[in-house]
């Protein structure tokens, strides 16, 4: 296998430093409830990116798949801790931006992270039970990727 030029070097780590970027970014409007900002900066990033791809709509359909599991993978990062961008957001009590994630992907709500918690479970622990029941469990319905782990009787 040859070396990768410098060029290709370059290419590919432009384009870690730009997700990395764009990870930060939506980790600061994460943690200060800015859901304005983070939906709008998923939105424009994803329509870039089908916007990119329309002229092979016809011809090649999986690149739009291709883009849109990109931002689904974006979306699915984790935190040193591993948390997700849900479990983030409610430990810092933005229930709305939660509702706003879940939206692109329910199954987020119900992951765990290091200590075994799920972002549902952290929302319930922070005591602000109208917040939990109005705005996270109507996202959850429908969710059924729960893991049984004989916690069950």
């Amino acid at each position: 296998m040859e070396p990768l030029t410098n060029r290709e070097v370059r290419t590919v780590t432009d384009g870690y430093a730009d997700n990395l970027r764009l990870y930060q970014q939506l980790y600061s409007y994460a943690t200060h409830g800015n859901t304005n900002l983070f939906h709008n900066t998923i939105e424009k990033k994803l329509q870039d990116g089908l916007f990119m791809y329309m002229p092979l709509v016809l011809s090649n359909l999986s690149q739009i798949t291709t883009c849109v599991c990109k931002w689904l993978k974006l979306l699915s990062q984790r935190s040193p801790q591993n948390n997700t961008f849900v479990h983030i957001v409610v430990s810092f009590g933005h229930a709305e931006l939660a509702a706003e994630i879940l939206q692109q992907h329910k199954p987020f709500l119900l992951e765990k992270n290091f200590e075994g918690d799920t972002a549902l479970y952290i929302a319930a622990k922070s005591e602000d039970i109208d917040t939990t029941t109005n705005t996270l469990l109507p996202e959850a319905r429908g969710t059924t990727n729960v893991e049984n782990n004989g916690d069950e009787k």
